[in-house]
C-alpha cells in the first residue's frame, strides 16, 4: 500500500499558492467625502473619493451605520451614493465591499439642519452659500 498523504498535501499547498495568488484583492482607501456636509433629511447625491475601488465587487456605503441608497462605483477613485437620513452632527463613513474589504473614515460627513442659518442651501447642500443681495431701493 502506497502512502499518498504528504504528496497530496504538498500538491494542495502548491495549487492553493498558485491559484490563490491571482484571486487576492488589492487594498483600497477613502480620502474624503464630497460634499462633506448635507441635510439630515438625506436624499442628496454624495461622492466618496479614494483609490482602489473595484467595479467588479458589490459595495455598500454607510453613514453612521445607515446604508446609503444606490451605491455606484463610477471609477477606481469615485463611488456615488444617495445620502440616507441621519441625525445632525458628524458621522463616520464606511465603505464595505462584498468580498470583506472594509474601510471607515471617522467624522467624514456632517449632517446639518437646513433650517438653521436661514436655510441657504445650494447644490449639494452648500451651507456656506451667501444669499443674493437685495436690489437697491430707488431714491
Amino acid at each position: 500500500m502506497m502512502r499518498r498523504g504528504p504528496l497530496v498535501l504538498v500538491l494542495g499547498l502548491v495549487l492553493t499558492a498558485v491559484l490563490g495568488a491571482g484571486c487576492k484583492k488589492k487594498g483600497f482607501s477613502i480620502s474624503r467625502v464630497e460634499p462633506n456636509h448635507g441635510p439630515y433629511t438625506g436624499e442628496q447625491e454624495v461622492r466618496i473619493i479614494g483609490s482602489g475601488f473595484d467595479a467588479n465587487s458589490g459595495v455598500t456605503v454607510s453613514f453612521a451605520g445607515r446604508a446609503a441608497g444606490i451605491a455606484e462605483i463610477k471609477n477606481s477613485e469615485t463611488i456615488s451614493v444617495t445620502l440616507p437620513m441621519g441625525q445632525p452632527g458628524k458621522v463616520d463613513v464606511t465603505v464595505a465591499f462584498d468580498d470583506g474589504r472594509t474601510r471607515t473614515l471617522p467624522g467624514a460627513f456632517e449632517y446639518t439642519d437646513p433650517m438653521e442659518g436661514g436655510g441657504n442651501w445650494g447644490t449639494y447642500g452648500e451651507k456656506d452659500k451667501k444669499p443674493a443681495s437685495p436690489a437697491p431701493s430707488p431714491k
